[in-house]
Formats: C-alpha cells, sequence, structure tokens
C-alpha cells in the first residue's frame, strides 16, 4: 500500500476489516493528522483532519471535517475505536466524540468532501470548561471500551462513560448520570486506580 498523506499524521492509526466493502477495500485504516497546510481554525470551513485509507491499494476512502468549537484545534491526535455492528467511534481536538459508521458504501459527499456516515455525537465538555481551560479543551485521549461503554478523557479534566447503543454520555468523572444498580465507579483523592463492578 502507498497513500502519499498531504499532513503531519498524529496518534496512532487502527484498522479494521469492513467484510461489506469491495475485496480491495475491505481492510481499513484510520488515521488522525493536523488540520492541513494553508487551513486555519476559524477561517477554513474544512478541516479534514480524519481520514479512512485502503491497506490494500492506498486509495483515500474517505477524510471527516473536524467541526469548529470553542477549541483553539481541530486536529485529530486520538485513536478511533472499531466497535463492531458497523459503528466507529473517533474523538476530535474539538471536543467532540463521534459515532461514525465503517461501512465504505455508506461514506457520501458533504462539504466538498467524501466522508463518513455519523450515526451519533456527544460533547466533551461543559461549556464552562472552555473559561476555566482558556479554551484548551483539546480531546487528545484515546477511548477505551468496557463492557457497552466507552471511555475517554478529555482535555479539561474529565473523564466520560459514553453508552454505545444510545450513543449518549451516561458517566461524568465518578459519578453514574443514569441509574444502573450494577454499575460503580469510585476514585479516592491521593490514590492510583479504582474500582468498576
Amino acid at each position: 500500500m502507498k497513500y502519499k498523506n498531504d499532513d503531519i499524521m498524529k496518534g496512532g492509526g487502527s484498522v479494521y476489516i469492513d467484510t461489506t466493502a469491495p475485496e480491495n477495500d475491505r481492510i481499513i485504516l484510520l488515521q488522525g493528522s493536523r488540520l492541513g497546510n494553508g487551513n486555519t481554525v476559524r477561517g477554513s470551513k474544512v478541516i479534514p483532519s480524519f481520514r479512512a485509507v485502503s491497506y490494500r491499494t492506498g486509495k483515500e476512502i474517505w477524510k471527516f471535517n473536524v467541526p469548529l468549537s470553542v477549541c483553539y484545534s481541530r486536529d485529530n491526535d486520538s485513536s478511533p475505536l472499531y466497535l463492531g455492528d458497523g459503528m466507529i467511534f473517533n474523538a476530535v481536538e474539538s471536543g467532540y466524540g463521534f459515532f461514525l459508521s465503517s461501512k465504505v458504501n455508506e461514506a457520501a459527499m458533504l462539504d466538498g468532501i467524501k466522508q463518513p456516515k455519523v450515526l451519533g455525537k456527544v460533547k466533551l465538555y461543559d461549556d464552562s470548561d472552555a473559561g476555566k481551560h482558556g479554551n484548551n479543551i483539546v480531546v487528545e485521549a484515546s477511548p477505551a471500551r468496557l463492557g457497552d461503554r466507552v471511555f475517554i478523557a478529555s482535555g479539561a479534566g474529565h473523564i466520560y462513560g459514553v453508552d454505545i447503543k444510545k450513543m449518549e454520555i451516561d458517566m461524568l468523572d465518578r459519578k453514574t448520570i443514569c441509574s444502573r444498580s450494577w454499575w460503580s465507579y469510585e476514585i479516592k483523592p491521593g490514590k492510583t486506580g479504582g474500582r468498576i463492578g
């Protein structure tokens, strides 16, 4: 595979298999990057800082336009997570987590570039965080999965638990914001680690 990347890559790439794609495009590499040559965070409508490339052919499958927010970055440093069932979770530096279709054939033209289908979106900061942190709400962490949740740390110092099926946040820091009796999570100040059960 050869792919001419027009930008500086960021983070570690992820690979998954799309069994619904044509044979040559079934193995997909997902990779984040900076905002692109000549682009500016607030001055450019399209910042394609996340892309999918065919591992076998080097063909670009799609790019994703990282949205503008109060954050000073529209890069993509997080490593995306393939969730199965036709879905990817990817966090972008502007403070959002996206559930995207992993199916190559569902990508479509939007804002002048071929983009993946967006299945859901979560906001990984509170409006008050921007003022507290000088707009440094950058999400650079990579997500981890535990059961039917994705966990991810934000640049504003929060840890979010995101329900995969509902595609919504149901846990913030160590507080559960939904009623699930089986779920408990505790971190005591000054201690490393915690318990999940």
